[in-house]
């Protein structure tokens, strides 16, 4: 029982640092003081135009392409995890991840906004799925661990 509650423990501390982080760095590709180099990296044509131009167009499209990375690797890592809110996750993934991958700099710059905001909130769907599995299967056992988790986001984005 032990084993098993430590997989699901540990699997929900994930959910929560992994989705808690691509939150943050969602929040910072649509930050509306970088709306120019945001929309520098979609909208067919402008986003080929402009591809190569330096400084903040290309800040934002390394912070997209390293939330794509680390979502990837955040799925992967839950599923490996196992117990029960991998097997969650191992449904919900294949979701979250269709959304990432049409992510591209051919879509229109309202597309690309409403993509990120999608995934966002699905992703704390998910966390919030992980949280209500693991509470509904161990809030009455003693390894019980509510209390430590879902920590407070210090920059108070979420």
């Amino acid at each position: 029982e032990s084993e098993k509650h430590s997989k699901d423990y540990q699997a929900l501390l994930t959910a929560d640092t992994k989705f808690g982080e691509a939150s943050r760095k969602i929040n910072e590709i649509l930050d509306p003081k970088k709306t120019d180099a945001f929309n520098s990296n979609f909208g067919g044509y402008n986003a080929l135009a402009t591809q190569y131009l330096p400084g903040e167009t290309q800040d934002m499209k390394v912070k997209i392409e390293s939330l794509k990375s680390d979502m990837k690797s955040a799925g992967l890592e839950l599923i490996r995890q196992g117990g029960g809110i991998g097997q969650m996750t191992e449904r919900e993934w294949p979701i979250v991840e269709a959304m990432i991958n049409k992510i591209s700099p051919l879509m229109s710059e309202a597309e690309a906004r409403d993509s990120f905001r999608t995934i966002r909130a699905y992703m704390e769907k998910i966390k919030n799925n992980a949280k209500t599995i693991y509470d509904t299967e161990w809030s009455g056992n003693q390894l019980y661990k509510g209390k430590k988790t879902s920590q407070p986001d210090p920059l108070g984005i979420r």
